[in-house]
């Protein structure tokens, strides 16, 4: 006979010691421990987490970065030495890496917890209220924050917000929340969206001031490049008369002609 609480649940469901079943239709899968990326980890690479997305960016610029150096998760990266011998030597120095990391250690002794690097759209929020912090706020309700939507002044679109947020949950973010201003309420919109993203080589949420043309116009270097080349040799109509040259009436009209005003029918 099985002994009962008095909420009817069994004494092993209780004591939380009941193990966990799954529908025989769709029973956990199995995976082999046995692979090289195991043996890879073991003793001779370091896991830490970066300071930020720039610092990992810009890992390509100093001597850390070499074939042995893999993006994780979030903001966590493994470092790969040759032997055990150099692993350790360079983790008890933390002058060599304390400017880029928070933290190091060799990467067998923790399994690294799931983090997610989410992109979020935030649509419907007033203009006036247009702030890094603002929306910093907002995303922050889903994770945490890696990359605000900042420089808000120098950015082309203001149909929306864009920031990047670390976050443990795995559903994808779709929801409506509501803020509140001098007892008015607005409703936004957070859609989570994907993104051609790198960690070593970002891509820019939205175009700034500063950008080239060839960023402007979408095209890759050898796309712009043909383009340029096409636009330095076009020859586009002119609207200069040659001498003797009959030229139809509404070809190149005055000024007078060109209305001012809307056109309503």
């Amino acid at each position: 006979m099985t002994t009962r609480t008095i909420d009817h649940r069994s004494y092993a469901q209780a004591m939380g010691i009941q193990k966990e079943t799954y529908p025989v239709s769709n029973p956990p899968i199995k995976p082999n421990s046995n692979t090289q990326m195991n043996e890879w980890l073991k003793k001779k690479t370091l896991a830490g987490e970066a300071h930020s997305l720039d610092h990992i960016s810009n890992l390509l610029a100093t001597l850390l970065m070499n074939d042995d150096t893999k993006y994780l998760v979030g903001l966590t990266m493994d470092l790969g030495f040759g032997n055990s011998v150099d692993a350790r030597e360079f983790l008890e120095d933390n002058n060599r890496w304390k400017d880029w990391f928070k933290w190091l250690i060799l990467a067998y002794q923790k399994e690294m917890p799931y983090e997610k690097t989410a992109w979020l759209k935030i649509l419907g929020l007033p203009l006036r209220l247009f702030d890094d912090d603002n929306f910093s706020k907002i995303a922050g309700r889903f994770g945490k924050v890696i990359s605000p939507f900042d420089k808000i002044s120098m950015r082309r679109d203001y149909s929306m917000g864009k920031v990047g947020v670390l976050k443990s949950q795995r559903k994808w973010i779709n929801e409506e929340i509501t803020i509140m201003l001098d007892e008015n309420y607005y409703k936004l919109s957070v859609v989570e969206y994907t993104d051609d993203w790198s960690p070593f080589h970002p891509l820019l949420f939205d175009k700034v001031e500063e950008d080239s043309d060839e960023d402007e116009i979408g095209l890759s270097e050898e796309e712009y490049d043909e383009y340029e080349g096409a636009s330095d040799t076009w020859m586009g109509d002119t609207t200069e008369v040659e001498e003797g040259e009959i030229v139809p009436d509404h070809v190149n009209p005055s000024i007078s002609e060109i209305p001012t005003q809307p056109v309503t029918h």
